[in-house]
């Protein structure tokens, strides 16, 4: 699914620099908005959606964030849906955005589109030397990155169909947990479902998440 973005550019925003900040709202359903701080007076605002996209924007400004002044702005289109799987035997081979082979959480894309594309690459080279040994082992690669990628897109087909009382929820006990900083040291921003499904699912933050969400 590809959802129309507007990103603009704003001072006066108030925030620490050193986080980037999330917004789940009920009115923006397919994707969050977001604000990123370039420095202490400027950064990128984002705000997705498939519909009246410029009146959430404007809606989102005016309840999260009044007196913003917005210097300049761009449009484009994020895609949060599943991924094309390569054929090497085509004579056209898409990769990158135009492919879907970006993570579904963030419409981001620059590395795991680069390794398929380096994989790609590589198979067609292997294949024009007439050496198969090596185009067999980047065949697997793409099929991790395309399955990585397909978990990503369906867990947040998942998370996106959870009501925000939830979704606030779950970051509460997150929080509560103390599970922040571990995540941001040991988690990848690429392989996000193995890595952090990977730190979650050990006993002891089992045992955190579970006193937490009692308490």
């Amino acid at each position: 699914m590809w959802i129309p973005i507007i990103q603009v550019w704003v001072e006066n925003h108030s925030l620490d620099p050193r986080y980037v900040y999330l917004f789940f709202e009920e009115y923006l359903p397919e994707f969050f908005a977001y604000i990123i701080p370039v420095d202490d007076e400027v950064g990128k605002l984002g705000v997705a959606s498939r519909t009246c996209l410029k009146m959430k924007l404007e809606k989102f400004i005016t309840r999260r964030t009044p007196g913003l002044k917005i210097i300049r702005s761009v449009s484009h289109a994020v895609y949060t849906g599943r991924p094309l799987r390569p054929d090497s035997s085509s004579m056209i081979i898409p990769v990158g955005d135009v492919a879907g082979h970006v993570k579904a959480s963030t419409g981001g894309g620059v590395v795991m589109g680069g390794l398929i594309a380096r994989s790609i690459c590589r198979i067609i080279a292997s294949q024009l030397a007439g050496v198969s040994e090596t185009a067999s082992q980047d065949k697997r690669t793409i099929g991790y990155l395309i399955r990585e990628l397909n978990k990503i897109a369906s867990f947040m087909k998942l998370f996106r169909s959870l009501p925000i009382h939830i979704i606030e929820r779950l970051f509460e006990i997150i929080d509560k947990s103390n599970l922040v900083e571990e995540l941001s040291r040991k988690a990848d921003m690429d392989f996000q479902f193995t890595s952090i499904s990977r730190i979650l699912m050990s006993p002891g933050i089992l045992a955190r998440l579970l006193f937490a969400s009692l308490t």
